[in-house]
């Protein structure tokens, strides 16, 4: 029989857990292009945010950056949209 470590938990963000992120992947996995399209045009839309190209070595540093910016500004929780039956 072989040596196995063993299998760490891995720690999700606050809020999540492994059936939301299940969830969020079967959605995201199920789109079809023109709904990937209006999602990321609606994106580009927000003036609030902004959507750039950054270089492939830059983005851990930019998540980092991120990172602090939300520890140090920290926003209320979004509601979750909900379907009303009449």
């Amino acid at each position: 029989m072989k040596n196995r470590k063993p299998l760490v938990k891995q720690k999700l963000p606050p809020g999540w857990s492994e059936a939301s992120i299940r969830r969020l992947a079967e959605f995201y996995d199920n789109q079809t292009e023109e709904e990937q399209l209006a999602e990321y045009q609606a994106a580009c839309a927000r003036a609030d945010q902004t959507v750039m190209s950054i270089p492939n070595d830059l983005v851990p540093t930019v998540q980092r950056l991120l990172a602090r910016h939300q520890q140090r500004n920290p926003k209320p929780r979004r509601a979750t949209r909900r379907t009303v039956k009449a």
